[in-house]
């Protein structure tokens, strides 16, 4: 597939999956964005509730974990051999643009003399093993620099995703760990910073749910039950923490296994597309070029955003390649040598 230049296919790609995934970016930017700047009616409330994007890409990952091991396990059955390709693979995915993003804030931080105390001593260290948010700091520079909070529950469900494999291979059994993680979602939302990462193993286990549903072909009723719950939160004017991911987990259960109807030349595909494939360096980028740009003193919104945006698709394109794409394969391509796999 080409980005540019070149002609689109939907024969590798899950449009369906794209679209909702390049949603979930741009909701994120808009939330950050909508922090600096007053956005009015109904695009400004919108990105009010932005940081909902997170929780649809937690269940996207959820969903394509099982997808992904469901590959890797076809051949020789649930092995320790699978699990480590499967824990390479998603580390090699996430970790190496995050540690250069860290590098980055370390680099940019120390030059401008912007780096507060650390009360436990730990500094980063936090980010360097990712448990920022598992040890409380004062200043939330160590607990969410660069919005990173969220790479901490990816890392955590991916390693407990095998476990979760092994042991939730049925629908019933899924809704069993999604009842569970929402008590834990629940009794944890005021623990610390209200955001340890054990507490959103709940969205990634909608998606499991999702996942084992069709694979099932129990999608309707899943459907009739999350609709159902939607609509008595709407009516009772509560649950607001059910109410989006079961909105996209229900987008994915009536996308799913159905052609979208769209022209492989249409600019929307090529855009949509474009910020899917490169979402995860637009996720992590995009909060570094906010950092460069607030210590620049830009105070017009005309000419910040436009900026933020240009320089944000331009980078995350080039880490994309350059980090997602040519250094990791490098990386696999060793790894794997070395391990036999």
């Amino acid at each position: 597939m080409k980005l540019f230049g070149g002609e689109l296919t939907n024969k590798k790609r899950d449009f369906s999956l794209d679209l909702l995934r390049a949603l979930s970016c741009i909701m994120v930017m808009g939330v950050h964005i909508g922090q600096r700047f007053s956005i009015p009616g109904a695009l400004g409330r919108f990105f009010e509730k932005g940081s909902t994007g997170v929780s649809f890409f937690f269940i996207l990952s959820g969903y394509l974990a099982f997808v992904s091991m469901d590959r890797i396990y076809e051949k020789d059955g649930i092995s320790f051999k699978g699990t480590l390709k499967f824990w390479v693979r998603r580390s090699l995915h996430v970790l190496p643009l995050y540690y250069l993003l860290m590098l980055f804030y370390f680099i940019f931080y120390l030059a401008i003399k912007g780096i507060p105390g650390d009360e436990t001593g730990l500094y980063w260290i936090r980010y360097i093993f990712m448990i920022n948010l598992w040890v409380p700091a004062e200043d939330v520079f160590w607990t969410n620099l660069g919005a990173v909070w969220s790479i901490s529950a990816f890392m955590l469900f991916y390693l407990l995703a095998p476990l979760f494999y092994a042991l939730i291979r049925k629908y019933w059994v899924a809704w069993i760990g999604v009842l569970g993680f929402y008590g834990v979602f629940k009794l944890t939302d005021s623990v610390g910073t209200g955001r340890i990462p054990v507490r959103y193993m709940f969205y990634f286990l909608i998606g499991i749910l999702v996942y084992l549903a069709i694979k099932e072909e129990k999608e309707l009723g899943l459907a009739a039950i999350l609709s159902f719950v939607i609509l008595f939160c709407f009516l009772a004017g509560g649950g607001t923490a059910l109410i989006t991911p079961f909105l996209a987990a229900l987008y994915i259960i009536a996308c799913k296994g159905k052609t979208l109807s769209v022209r492989k030349d249409s600019i929307m595909v090529t855009l949509v597309t474009f910020i899917s494939t490169i979402s995860y360096s637009i996720y992590l980028v995009h909060a570094g070029v906010l950092a460069v740009l607030d210590r620049v003193g830009i105070t017009s919104a005309f000419t910040y955003i436009p900026i933020f945006a240009v320089l944000t698709l331009i980078l995350s394109y080039i880490t994309y390649n350059l980090v997602e794409v040519k250094f990791a394969r490098w990386l696999e391509g060793g790894i794997f040598d070395r391990l036999g796999l």
